[in-house]
């Protein structure tokens, strides 16, 4: 029914919210030689803006903001892979929405 909201099924533990933590740091190191700079640096400041939210200083990012970044990491690879649609693309496409998707997991 409209205005509802669903519940989740189960609640990510803190302890599970820094495991996924560390492998998003790890896929994001690993990569980081292949990719350009600024997808490593966004992927370092969305790891630091969970860790920041997870200890209880910093608030989720509003819809308006979570869409800015997405549309900001798509215009950036777009002119940064001007050759068209290669493995990098996709890669850094990964990377970017996976860096993103840790601040938007909220249970």
């Amino acid at each position: 029914m409209p205005g509802q909201t669903i519940a989740p099924a189960a609640q990510l533990s803190r302890v599970a919210l820094l495991y996924l933590l560390a492998t998003l740091a790890a896929g994001v190191g690993l990569l980081a030689l292949e990719m350009p700079v600024w997808i490593t640096l966004a992927g370092a400041g969305c790891l630091l803006w969970r860790l920041m939210i997870h200890s209880g200083l910093w608030s989720f990012p509003r819809a308006w903001l979570k869409a800015l970044l997405v549309v900001g990491c798509c215009t950036g690879i777009a002119l940064e892979y001007r050759s068209g649609l290669s493995l990098e693309v996709y890669v850094a496409l990964l990377v970017s929405g996976l860096s993103l998707k840790a601040l938007e997991v909220y249970h």
